[in-house]
């Protein structure tokens, strides 16, 4: 009798799984990732995504160009600040220009190599205790380890990011987009102050007193020229 019914498991199991019809997935890619919805992906916004990776120390800032009609050389700068003086100032530019080249469709095999200009810069920063970790990207690629070091010297001092929301690029001009800054003493009020905006673009005198005041910074900006005016940073 038990040999009968193994023969007859047996005999089923072919069965079901060929019996199976294949049928095309119609749920969506986060039930497809997230079958019991652990997650509740979709009751969460970009904005509490990036309050999540600020809290684990990483930040994300996207800029957005104005558009480009025709090639210009472009470079990225990152200023070192210390009592309002420059103590260090190099390129931390991904590229030499301001274009880049792609293949139609992502097909490299059906089409010629196209060329079209960048329409934004995002910079990926680490916080690391002591050091902050930047990384720079584009359309044609990345450059990353770049190292920001913290000039920490008292207790509940801190560095904290701000970014400009104007940015539209002038020819020969350097445009800034982003500030790490550490917090300074207020000897008035004895408490430790950082910038209380977070566009500096949009508040000038709360720019103005981070500028005057905080004893350690750095800012990142970008410059569009001709090949002819390119100055060495």
């Amino acid at each position: 009798m038990k040999k009968r019914f193994f023969f007859l498991l047996l005999c089923l199991v072919p069965v079901s799984i060929f019996g199976q019809q294949y049928e095309k997935d119609q749920r969506t890619a986060i039930e497809r990732q997230d079958e019991h919805n652990r997650y509740n992906a979709n009751h969460i916004s970009q904005v509490q995504i990036l309050k999540a990776l600020e809290l684990a120390g990483v930040n994300v800032f996207n800029i957005l160009l104005k558009p480009f009609d025709k090639a210009y050389q472009f470079d990225i700068i990152l200023t070192e600040y210390k009592d309002g003086e420059i103590v260090k100032r190099r390129s931390v530019g991904v590229m030499n220009d301001n274009t880049y080249r792609y293949y139609k469709n992502n097909d490299p095999f059906t089409n010629k190599v196209s060329v079209d200009y960048i329409d934004q810069i995002t910079f990926f920063a680490k916080d690391m205790d002591s050091l902050v970790y930047l990384k720079v990207e584009t359309y044609i690629g990345a450059l990353q380890g770049i190292k920001l070091t913290k000039h920490l010297t008292r207790h509940g001092q801190g560095y904290s990011w701000r970014s400009y929301s104007k940015t539209d690029w002038k020819l020969n001009q350097e445009i800034p987009v982003l500030v790490y800054a550490s917090s300074w003493v207020d000897k008035t009020h004895r408490i430790e102050r950082s910038c209380a905006a977070a566009d500096l673009s949009s508040n000038i005198l709360e720019a103005k007193a981070l500028f005057d005041n905080s004893p350690h910074y750095y800012v990142i900006s970008y410059v569009v020229f001709e090949e002819q005016d390119k100055k060495s940073p």
